[in-house]
C-alpha cells in the first residue's frame, strides 16, 4: 500500500514552488512561465542547503513518498 502525502505536506510542496517561482521571478525581474524542470532543479538545490547548512530534514521542506 503506497502511502500518500498529507494536505500539509502538499501545501509545503506548493509553497516551495511557489517561492523558487517567485525568486527567479524577482532576481530577473520578470514574469517567468512556469516550468516545473527549473522550478524543480532549485528547489531541490533549496533543499539541499536547507539539509546542509541548516540541519533541516528533507520531508521538512520537500516531502515525498517512497515506492
Amino acid at each position: 500500500m503506497r502511502k500518500e502525502l498529507t494536505q500539509e505536506q502538499l501545501d509545503q510542496i506548493d509553497d516551495l514552488h511557489q517561492l523558487c517561482y517567485d525568486t527567479m521571478s524577482t532576481l530577473l525581474g520578470e514574469e517567468l512561465e512556469w516550468n516545473m524542470e527549473w522550478i524543480g532543479q532549485l528547489a531541490d538545490y533549496l533543499t539541499s542547503i536547507a539539509m546542509r547548512y541548516f540541519d533541516k530534514a528533507e520531508m521538512e521542506i520537500y516531502p515525498y513518498t517512497e515506492d
